[in-house]
């Protein structure tokens, strides 16, 4: 794997640039990168959004190991998240509230086939959505 990433601040603002790229034997290779930006208000206050893409090769366990599959994909997600944090008591303290969207592509989940055996068995489900 390769990664790069550079953090770069002035005044109020902060940014962050990452790649990265992954070089798999069996799933080939894939660009993976994440943006973040800051802006500090005046009262301490911090806003922030972020976006970026990543990369899930499945590990040899879930492809071989109880329950494993070897048809499994990899997973690629691509995630948004806006943020806000606010300073309290001198900054002792902090409040912070996040918002977050996560789309995955192949993503990697092991199902119950049995319950009474716990026969399982590691799956790709072709899209899921994960918010908080």
């Amino acid at each position: 794997m390769v990664y790069v990433q550079d953090r770069m601040s002035t005044g109020a603002h902060d940014l962050l640039l990452a790649a990265g790229y992954t070089d798999h034997e069996t799933f080939g290779g894939e660009v993976t990168w994440n943006a973040e930006y800051g802006l500090r208000l005046s009262s301490g206050t911090r806003l922030s959004a972020a976006a970026g893409k990543a990369f899930h090769a499945p590990s040899s366990s879930d492809r071989f190991g109880y329950g494993g599959n070897p048809a499994l994909d990899p997973e690629v997600s691509r995630q948004l998240e806006i943020g806000v944090r606010q300073p309290l008591a001198g900054g002792r303290h902090e409040l912070f509230a996040f918002a977050f969207e996560n789309r995955v592509e192949d993503l990697i989940n092991f199902r119950l086939l049995d319950p009474l055996t716990f026969e399982l068995r590691a799956e790709n489900i072709e899209e899921a959505r994960i918010r908080g």
